[in-house]
């Protein structure tokens, strides 16, 4: 691109999405700057004190792969190195920015803040260093050091744009806005230049290529996901059978599915209830009758799995004394050791000559 005056910045916002595929190779800013994978730069170390300073360097560290931000003073020639805390991770799109309002720089790593510096000095903004993307360039436009990987959407503002700003604009394509000074969207497709939307300040291309599809605009956009096999509601599904799904995800090429499922569960054993009804009755009455229904739940309780059972009606003769009518014969030994339990019945009566009964029966049922 050559000295592009027009990118020459005492206050910046440099921001891009970048998805790194490779290693790269990086270079320094500047005696007491950083070393890094160039991103967007203006410069780089070359000499201190006269227009021959860094205006800006932003990269990613090769050491630890964070962010790394850097510029010469237009006072002394001095670096204002800053780093981030996280690393930027390989094969996954990620939106960078580095800020300086001409007091402090930040980082942000996905929209979010990564790191803050406060350096108090003025970038070397009248410096005849060359521009450069994915590269840096020093006054004569010799290169060092590589980015490997895909750029997209670079923007260069000469204000220090706010979170609440990045954040706002990273998620569409800006061809041109107030204090953008540089925009590069590589929608060119081929070709040897890659244009400038804002100026005429346009970036010769040299080794590297277009590719599709672009940064996805987007980091909350969840992947999609569908089932293959077995398909949704299927039935008649072998228990060995293959669980497949397709995932797609612009933010990466690489994805780890995990299938969930419920443990199967046995169908619960057939079980019985056994209701005894009026047993004061049939005690007092008929003591053969009830000890021939406890006998008969006594054999049958494995049988039939008998879990539990319940006396109706009466109990007792009165409610004038609240305990058993005597003599009452006692239900089998194996029985009495059972669930037993009363239920209270509010069934409408019917009568008869010989007394009154219960409507809803008088015989045990399962």
């Amino acid at each position: 691109m050559g000295q592009a005056p027009s990118l020459g910045l005492s206050q910046m916002t440099l921001e891009a999405w970048v998805k790194r595929t490779g290693t790269g190779q990086s270079t320094g800013s500047g005696s007491g700057g950083v070393r890094a994978i160039p991103l967007i730069a203006k410069g780089r170390g070359e000499t201190d004190g006269d227009t021959r300073d860094c205006n800006y360097f932003f990269g990613i560290r090769s050491t630890d792969g964070v962010l790394a931000a850097d510029f010469e003073d237009s006072a002394t020639g001095g670096n204002h190195p800053i780093v981030g805390t996280t690393p930027v991770s390989s094969n996954v799109w990620h939106h960078v920015a580095a800020t300086y309002d001409g007091t402090t720089w930040r980082l942000y790593l996905d929209a979010r803040l990564d790191a803050t510096l406060t350096a108090n000095a003025t970038p070397r903004f009248d410096s005849i260093q060359h521009f450069g993307l994915g590269t840096a360039l020093n006054s004569t436009g010799v290169a060092a050091g590589f980015f490997d990987g895909v750029l997209d959407e670079v923007r260069v503002w000469n204000y220090a744009r706010s979170l609440s700003q990045i954040q706002a604009g990273m998620g569409a394509p800006i061809t041109s806005a107030s204090g953008m000074v540089g925009r590069f969207g590589f929608k060119e497709g081929g070709g040897a230049v890659a244009n400038n939307s804002v100026s005429n300040t346009h970036c010769q291309i040299n080794g590297a290529t277009f590719v599709t599809p672009g940064a996805p605009f987007g980091l909350s956009t969840p992947p999609t996901l569908s089932l293959v096999a077995p398909a949704a509601a299927a039935t008649n599904v072998p228990r060995s059978a293959s669980l497949v799904a397709s995932v797609s995800d612009p933010d990466s090429p690489t994805h780890e599915v995990r299938f969930f499922g419920r443990p199967r569960v046995a169908a619960a054993e057939d079980f019985t209830v056994v209701v005894l009804p009026d047993t004061q009755f049939y005690s007092e009455s008929f003591p053969t009758t009830f000890t021939a229904q406890t006998q008969w739940i006594m054999d049958n309780r494995d049988t039939l799995n008998i879990e539990y059972v319940a006396g109706v009606e009466d109990i007792v003769p009165t409610t004038r004394f609240p305990r058993p009518h005597a003599p009452s014969p006692q239900p089998p030994d194996a029985v009495s050791h059972g669930p037993w339990g009363t239920a209270p019945c509010s069934a409408r009566r019917r009568s008869s000559g010989y007394g009154s009964s219960l409507a809803h029966g008088d015989s045990p049922k399962r």
